[in-house]
């Protein structure tokens, strides 16, 4: 038996995120690392890039005038999200955007109704230069039991937003996102 060597280990609490980070050798961040003050630039940023939200835009369909607006923005985040990408931004707007178009249909429901809705989301504001850039469609279906117990989809209105993101085909080095209203059919009838 040796005697006088003396091993020591130090235990640290697990964190996932720094193991995945140590495993893949990168540290990646993800949309839940966007404190408030690097969204609030964010957002700001964003509405001085009319290129990147407002498909009427002279030069909206030019991807390198795109790509130059993202990498202007990259360039003035990097004191307040250090590290962050083209993807980052990407998602973190296609993320803001749906919870926004989610929160203004639901403020104009409220309206139409005679009622009011505040939204819930602290940065609504940040992004209501959209609401000129987001076209609503009317249309759901609800299900509805008849008298003779045939069912029939009642058309019931309804506003959704959703963003896209796809990538171009012939260019895989940018990925272009819009807002769109999603509408299921109308009128469809099923009996059972």
């Amino acid at each position: 038996m040796k005697t006088g060597s003396l091993l020591q280990l130090s235990i640290e609490p697990y964190d996932r995120e720094s193991a995945s980070n140590r495993a893949t050798g990168s540290a990646k961040m993800s949309s839940i690392d966007w404190k408030r003050g690097a969204t609030e630039v964010l957002l700001k940023l964003y509405k001085e890039h009319p290129i990147l939200y407002n498909m009427r835009h002279p030069k909206y369909y030019n991807k390198g005038e795109r790509q130059m607006a993202l990498n202007t923005i990259i360039d003035l985040l990097e004191d307040h999200r250090p590290g962050t990408t083209t993807n980052d931004i990407l998602k973190k707007i296609q993320t803001m955007r749906t919870q926004f178009g989610q929160e203004y249909g639901k403020v104009r429901r409220a309206q139409e109704k005679g009622g009011q809705y505040v939204p819930t989301v602290w940065w609504y504001t940040y992004l209501s230069f959209l609401r000129q850039h987001i076209r609503p469609r009317n249309g759901a279906a609800e299900i509805v039991e008849d008298d003779d117990n045939s069912y029939q989809q009642a058309e019931e209105e309804y506003e959704t937003y959703e963003t896209e993101v796809y990538e171009d085909e012939n260019d895989d080095s940018e990925i272009v996102y819009e807002i769109q209203s999603a509408q299921p059919g109308k009128g469809r009838e099923s009996h059972s």
